[in-house]
């Protein structure tokens, strides 16, 4: 199973150089947050869910000592532990 995001359709084939050019200009995802980090400090201003895109999103954790937290179990790896 997967998502289709912006299709496009032509009325010819593109050649390798056209597609890997479509390919390099795709933009990258806004942020990317793993969450494989030990843990997250729990207290609303340190950035502790990391952003793995280049765009430097890291999140903080809130709210204070009763906010998500790091290190669970993920599908894969680790996972956020959240409460509601």
């Amino acid at each position: 199973l997967g998502i289709i995001d912006d299709p496009r359709i032509y009325n010819r084939a593109l050649s390798t150089t056209e597609v890997n050019a479509l390919y390099a200009d795709a933009p990258g995802p806004i942020g990317y947050w793993a969450m494989e980090e030990a843990s997250w400090t729990n207290d609303c201003s340190t950035a502790t869910a990391l952003d793995d895109s280049t765009n430097g999103y890291a999140a903080a954790s809130c709210p204070n000592g009763t906010g998500p937290t790091g290190g669970g179990a993920g599908k894969y790896g680790r996972g956020g532990v959240f409460d509601g």
